[in-house]
């Protein structure tokens, strides 16, 4: 997204919240958004969800959203994330994470959420399963976005980083979408 269209986004949610269109129908939520961290103060969660070359820049940019209580935590494709993180707020704040949620912007302060049915991992780096990332599991499953709590994130990074090399490789050969990848048992063969 362009930095226009990204300021109308901000501008639009700021003036009459977020609209999500989940199966054909669209609600509204109340948010406050910013293009920028600037002024914004320590949070309880940040969440890094930007292009892999983008994750350094964006942490560095959004480094006075973290006080000494902030969850840093990133549901990036991908590895590696997390030493980048690490590197820049201390291990110590940084979670990781894998999610299956999707979304598309159709316009300013509108968006399609694809979370029906898509699970979202996290956990700490070490496998612990400690109070914060069970509190952070309990706040996004009351607000219906189903997430679970690993013993072995790293583990499950790893699940994904498979599934999507095998999926995005054979989707773009064979120019079929993710969803009707599988029915065809060639394909299906070839992934496995």
């Amino acid at each position: 997204v362009g930095q226009h269209a990204w300021r109308e986004h901000v501008d639009a949610m700021n003036r009459g919240g977020l609209t999500l269109r989940e199966g054909g129908a669209d609600r509204n939520v109340a948010v406050r958004a910013a293009a920028s961290a600037d002024g914004v103060g320590p949070v309880d969660l940040v969440i890094v969800l930007v292009k892999s070359y983008h994750t350094r820049e964006a942490m560095e940019r959004a480094r006075g959203l973290v006080g000494p209580a902030t969850a840093v935590m990133s549901l990036q494709n991908g590895l590696g994330h997390e030493e980048i993180l690490a590197d820049v707020v201390g291990r110590e704040h940084v979670l990781a994470g894998k999610t299956y949620k999707g979304g598309v912007l159709l316009g300013p302060g509108h968006v399609i959420a694809g979370v029906k049915g898509k699970e979202t991992i996290i956990g700490e780096l070490d496998g612990r399963v400690t109070e914060r990332v069970a509190r952070i599991a309990d706040t996004f499953n009351r607000a219906g976005l189903a997430v679970t709590v690993s013993a072995d994130i790293m583990g499950t990074m790893w699940d994904k980083l498979l599934i999507n090399v095998a999926t995005g490789a054979l989707a773009g050969i064979t120019r079929l979408p993710y969803g009707g990848l599988y029915a065809v048992p060639e394909v299906r063969t070839c992934a496995l």
